[in-house]
């Protein structure tokens, strides 16, 4: 049996990671590290779903090949797929230089936060 507060250590540092997110975007318009913390708060809550199904743990951060793997416990995950596959695609380019010319807007930041946001709130519901 995983233990909940295994679980729950998973959560508060994927909650840790998303307040920073929204602060960074919200407060201090640092939108590259923003959505960094925000692909480690979704992988995070992902993580703690998956280790409640008793998920053998992974050192991965890719978000589609994790919401394939939930997807086997509940299908909400498909679709977030393309979500999945643009958060990863910004938490890789904030990690691995050289950085794509284009720089992330505002708008693009408050888009993805928000998509995070009711994502989280669906995981939420399925940890508990």
């Amino acid at each position: 049996m995983v233990s909940n507060e295994i679980i729950g250590e998973w959560v508060k540092l994927a909650e840790e990671d998303f307040e920073l997110a929204k602060h960074l975007i919200e407060e201090a318009w640092f939108f590259r590290a923003a959505l960094s913390h925000l692909q480690q708060a979704v992988e995070k809550y992902t993580k703690a779903f998956l280790i409640s199904k008793r998920w053998e743990l992974r050192k991965i951060h890719d978000l589609e090949v994790l919401f394939d793997e939930a997807s086997k416990f509940d299908m909400v995950f498909k679709e977030y797929l393309d979500f999945g596959r643009e958060l990863t695609a910004y938490y890789t380019e904030s990690r691995y230089p050289p950085v794509l010319e284009n720089e992330i807007s505002k708008k693009d930041a408050e888009r993805l936060l928000k998509i995070s946001n009711e994502f989280i709130d669906k995981i939420k519901k399925l940890i508990k």
